[in-house]
């Protein structure tokens, strides 16, 4: 059965590559491809069946550029190095030996001062990209590679106490039919709206993941659920009360909304399960609602 899937499935993701214009990329065809089994919920495969996603083409051009930049400063340093031994070794008498260690003192100096700035402007870089890592390349929100590192590292504290920790899982209703009837580049810009509406729609220490395909999650540390429940209705409220107007077309949509709380000893797993039961819930009641586990 898995093969049959990723047989029909790797054909259309090419197929969409083709008729969008997209260059025929891993990181666009990882994209699609996943895109298409997050629609295939409800089945027991769809998770197993999802590509790791790809470093995308500007990261790799930022690696490529700070490896040049070392390699350029080092064979300055060298030239330098070079020149210095090649004239002392012409020269005996010692006043000139002395002008030429002065004249490398300083070229070497010049040259490691230059060398510095550049390694300082490159770690930014590299801390940049190390962030990049971690962020979404489409909604800017941070990716689930980012979640199990943060969730990890807070449920660490939680394996003998209750934490004031609560997850809001969302899903945007029928996000399938947005892609079918408007086209995948249609639903990429709802995807990067309505994320930002969960942007602004909580504190300043709270993150926004998105966990695959139309659905985000959001951690809020510190929290208590009515604190929490006040959020998720306001993103509720937003989202419904939003026309996305996207080419020629206005484009109303609504979330599912399912929370959860910590536990003592609770694990990702069992976060995310009762986050995904609770938003199980909200689909069967109707949609545009919310509901707690």
């Amino acid at each position: 059965m898995n093969k049959e899937i990723i047989e029909d499935i790797s054909k259309e993701t090419l197929k969409e590559i083709e008729e969008y214009g997209y260059l025929p990329y891993p990181y666009y065809y990882t994209k699609i491809f996943n895109s298409q089994i997050a629609e295939l919920k409800g089945t027991d495969v769809s998770e197993k069946l999802l590509l790791k996603a790809y470093l995308d083409e500007s990261q790799l051009n930022k690696s490529k550029s700070i490896i040049q930049k070392f390699g350029q400063s080092n064979e300055k340093i060298s030239k330098v190095s070079n020149n210095f031994f090649t004239e002392i070794k012409s020269e005996n008498r010692v006043d000139n030996v002395k002008n030429i260690i002065g004249k490398f003192e300083d070229e070497l100096l010049s040259e490691l001062q230059q060398s510095n700035e550049e390694v300082d402007h490159l770690k930014k870089e590299l801390e940049l990209a190390y962030r990049q890592l971690k962020i979404d390349p489409l909604t800017k929100t941070f990716n689930r590679g980012a979640l199990d590192n943060d969730l990890n590292r807070i449920l660490s504290f939680g394996k003998e106490k209750d934490l004031e920790l609560f997850l809001i899982l969302i899903d945007i209703d029928d996000f399938k039919s947005i892609n079918d009837n408007y086209g995948h580049i249609v639903g990429d810009k709802i995807l990067i709206a309505s994320s930002n509406i969960f942007k602004n729609s909580i504190r300043n220490q709270d993150k926004v993941y998105r966990y695959g395909g139309d659905e985000f999650v959001i951690v809020l540390n510190r929290s208590t659920e009515n604190m929490t429940k006040i959020t998720a209705k306001r993103i509720l409220d937003k989202i419904f009360h939003s026309i996305f107007k996207i080419n020629d077309s206005n484009i109303k949509i609504t979330v599912s909304i399912g929370i959860t709380g910590h536990k003592k000893g609770d694990g990702i797993e069992n976060l995310i399960e009762r986050a995904d039961e609770a938003l199980y819930k909200t689909k069967q009641s109707g949609k545009n609602s919310i509901n707690l586990k």
